[in-house]
This record gives structure tokens, C-alpha cells and sequence, in this order.
């Protein structure tokens, strides 16, 4: 187990939290509607990957640790600053979660041909419960049932409730895939999808040669890839 993520682990997160926003919207009928404040959509895929983590299943790749108001992970920051960037979620006065039409369309596609798939439908079948369960209720609800959560804290060997975790203990770390027992599987084509759709830099890229290009300059192969990552 480790603190630490993968590129390719960084752009599964990134799909998986698109896919849960999405369900969530769903959930509220309403595809533009604003998912929650700040505090919800942290708490949200903690929700999700807390009981795979204690199961040892793979699915989000997110470390999770004691902070105010519970359950924090400094990877989710990287998340929706990525996601933002490529115009999938925007951000109301700052502190309010809405997933643009660009999210949806990535998210729904990444539910219908990975998560979709035979061997990821207990994945998806946990997002689908979280965003059933929680996805309708306001903040102090999540907040009042993360507290009142039963953890096992790897650090202390204890189990206790996450109300009375210390300052700082981790909840979860990201497991290596030989210490999984069941993992989400996503193909290499998707991967590659992924990191052009969900990186700003590589989108960015791709997006001003598609312009160039319509605007008469023909660019090289290289030219074309020099600033993807």
C-alpha cells in the first residue's frame, strides 16, 4: 500500500469521480443540476471506496485522511482542478459542484463501455448504491453519516468511529494490484482516451492543432504531440 498514485491510476480517478457526479445528477433528475458544496463532493467517493479498500477492491485510488470535518484527500484537489480545466465541472461562488455537459458525455461513456463490462459490474453497482443513497442529501447529512462510520485504522489496529480518529490518521491507502482481490479492469484504448480527454495539457494541445489546422497550417506528427504528456 502506498500514498502515492499512477498516471494511469490519476486519470481512473478522474473517469470514476465524472461517473459518480454523473449518477448523482441522475439521482436528482436533473443533468445540470449542482451536485453539492465542497465538503459533499470530497465525502462523496470516500463513501464509495472506504468498503472496497477494507474488502481489498480497486476501484478509486484516492488517500484519505483525518481532517476537519472528516475524511479529506488532498488527491481530490488534483481531481477537480483537472476536471475543471478541461471543462467536464465548474465551480459556483467557488465553493458549489456542477458537472458540465462535457463531464456528462465522458462520464456516460465511461459507464457504458468500462464499467458496463461483466467483470467491473460490482464497481459499478457501489457508485450507483453511494449516489442512490447519499447523492439527494445536504452536507450536514453526509457529514453525520461519515462521522458515525466504522473504520478499521490500519495505523492504530483498532477499529473505532471516524469521529474519534486522530488528527491526521490515514483511512486509506492506494493498494498495489497484487494486494487486490478484485480490481477495476480498464483497457489501454480507454487509458489513452483518458489521458487526452481528461489532462488539460494534452487536451489543450490536441485542441489548438485541430485549430491550426482548420486554419490552413499543417503541422508536423511531432509538432502536433510536442506538448502531450
Amino acid at each position: 500500500m502506498r500514498e502515492w498514485r499512477t498516471a494511469d491510476e490519476s486519470l481512473i480517478d478522474k473517469a470514476l469521480y465524472l461517473s459518480l457526479l454523473d449518477l448523482v445528477a441522475h439521482e436528482k433528475a436533473e443533468r445540470s443540476a449542482i451536485i453539492g458544496n465542497r465538503i459533499k463532493c470530497m465525502k462523496l467517493p470516500f463513501l464509495v471506496e472506504y468498503p472496497m479498500f477494507e474488502n481489498r477492491m480497486k476501484v478509486f485510488n484516492l488517500t484519505f485522511f483525518q481532517y476537519e470535518y472528516g475524511p479529506i484527500s488532498k488527491h481530490i484537489y488534483e481531481v477537480w482542478g483537472d476536471l475543471e480545466g478541461v471543462d467536464c465541472i465548474t465551480f459556483i461562488d467557488k465553493n458549489w459542484i456542477a458537472l458540465k455537459e462535457e463531464g456528462h458525455r465522458i462520464a456516460r461513456a465511461f459507464i457504458g463501455e468500462v464499467l458496463g463490462k461483466s467483470e467491473n459490474q460490482r464497481f459499478l453497482r457501489q457508485l450507483q448504491d453511494v449516489a442512490k443513497k447519499y447523492g439527494r442529501l445536504a452536507t450536514p447529512a453526509i457529514l453525520n453519516v461519515v462521522y458515525n462510520m466504522e473504520v478499521y485504522v490500519l495505523d492504530l489496529r483498532e477499529r473505532l468511529k471516524i469521529r474519534d480518529a486522530p488528527m491526521g490518521i490515514n483511512f486509506i491507502y492506494t493498494l498495489d494490484d497484487n494486494e487486490a482481490r478484485l480490481k477495476l479492469e480498464v483497457d489501454q484504448g480507454w487509458l489513452e482516451t483518458l489521458a487526452i480527454a481528461l489532462n488539460p495539457v494534452n487536451k489543450h494541445s490536441v485542441v489548438r492543432a485541430i485549430e491550426d489546422f482548420h486554419e490552413g497550417r499543417v503541422l508536423t506528427h511531432e509538432e502536433v504531440w510536442s506538448n502531450v504528456s
